[in-house]
């Protein structure tokens, strides 16, 4: 299943938004994640090695999750942080000219599941989930949910123990 949807949820429409739970405001049709890049550059997160995993149609449209490197080669691992409550994993995304971002102040959250590291066939699969705040306004929302799979070289970059593959 994936989904990409924005919502805009001002304060005096927070009452009518629980009576009409369901029919959030959606722009653009749903499109499919992709895997667009995986880091091969060294830097760090939390003092320890990170790698970036960015997720989207296009490069004008993507959102970028980070990892400490130490966690990626566990299969059946899961990461999830809301309202930034886990410094193990980081997510914003730049879509249609706007950035977003966690908060920690408002109902924010990402979450990576490795579903499958094979190292022979040099693929791994995982499920993501993020709803991220726009950075401008407070209160226009990105979400997604998708199964993205990695492979050849942006798999040798994400299991790579630096950035350099």
């Amino acid at each position: 299943m994936n989904k990409i949807t924005y919502r805009k949820l001002s304060k005096a429409a927070l009452s009518l938004v629980a009576i009409l739970a369901l029919s959030a405001c959606s722009e653009n049709a749903p499109k499919k994640l992709l895997v667009l890049s995986v880091s091969d550059y060294d830097y760090t997160m939390n003092n320890l090695p990170a790698v970036s995993i960015n997720l989207g149609p296009d490069i004008n449209n993507f959102c970028s999750i980070t990892l400490n490197r130490k966690d990626i080669a566990i299969s059946g691992l899961s990461i999830s942080s809301k309202q930034r409550n886990d410094s193990a994993i980081s997510a914003n995304c730049n879509w249609d000219g706007s950035y977003y971002l966690q908060s920690s102040k408002h109902p924010t959250q990402v979450s990576i599941k490795i579903s499958n590291i094979d190292t022979k066939a040099r693929t791994g699969t995982f499920d993501v989930s993020l709803k991220l705040i726009n950075n401008k306004d407070l209160s226009t929302y990105i979400e997604a949910k998708d199964t993205v799979q990695v492979s050849g070289k942006m798999f040798d970059n994400l299991l790579a123990k630096s950035g350099k593959s």
